[in-house]
């Protein structure tokens, strides 16, 4: 089990080459060689069927707590233990250059899990809803905290996001500290479109969003 601080926004269409020139040349940190390419399938659905499972005793209030998804033919599971509210990343005559939404998650791989148990979560949860999301990604490690920037492919949509991640240990405190001073420095460094509130998500939100939008436009 890893317990970790994430930051997220997703942004419809291509990356701007602005935006992929930033991270490959200007946004700080080390640039991990390798461009991850996979597809996921991540099982989402309604909170009256998550809090069927009693996942580790937690009751789940929202459906966006819940993260369930098949990588590589493992099972990962996510829940969201917090928010950390609405942050400001860099200044500039102010103004805050980037806005987001801080979450804390723990996260399990089936390694860690029980497999009799999550067997029987997922025969539930496949009732609802699943659906695949291809993934290219790339990476950079900023002491303890990796970000990337990924190219997403969903329902023939394109998308694209840039994320900050963590794992936490030790000094809670300090380690926020850390995390947010990471994402200041990748942030004066950054152009391209406005990053805020607005379009700062974890996947199980974005991709409830996602299904309510498929819905508007089928109905």
């Amino acid at each position: 089990m890893q317990k970790t601080l994430e930051l997220r926004w997703f942004v419809k269409g291509m990356p701007p080459e602005t935006v992929k020139n930033w991270f490959k040349f200007q946004c700080p940190g080390e640039l991990l060689p390798e461009i991850e390419v996979r597809k996921d399938w991540y099982f989402y659905g309604h909170i009256e069927n998550h809090n069927q499972l009693q996942l580790f005793g937690c009751h789940l209030t929202r459906d966006e707590e819940f993260n369930l998804k098949l990588r590589q033919g493992n099972l990962e599971l996510k829940l969201q233990q917090q928010e950390l509210g609405s942050h400001h990343f860099g200044n500039i005559d102010g103004r805050a250059i980037w806005e987001g939404n801080v979450e804390e998650w723990c996260k399990w791989t089936e390694e860690d899990l029980d497999r009799q148990s999550m067997l029987n979560s997922t025969s539930v949860i496949t009732k609802n809803y699943g659906i695949y999301v291809h993934k290219e990604r790339q990476q950079r490690q900023i002491h303890d905290v990796k970000s990337e920037l990924t190219l997403i492919t969903i329902e023939d949509s394109l998308w694209w996001s840039i994320a900050f991640e963590s794992i936490k240990d030790g000094n809670n405190r300090q380690q926020n500290r850390d995390f947010n001073c990471a994402i200041d420095r990748a942030s004066q460094t950054y152009c391209g479109p406005k990053l805020s509130t607005n379009n700062s998500f974890s996947y199980s939100r974005w991709l409830l969003q996602f299904e309510r939008q498929l819905i508007q436009t089928f109905s």
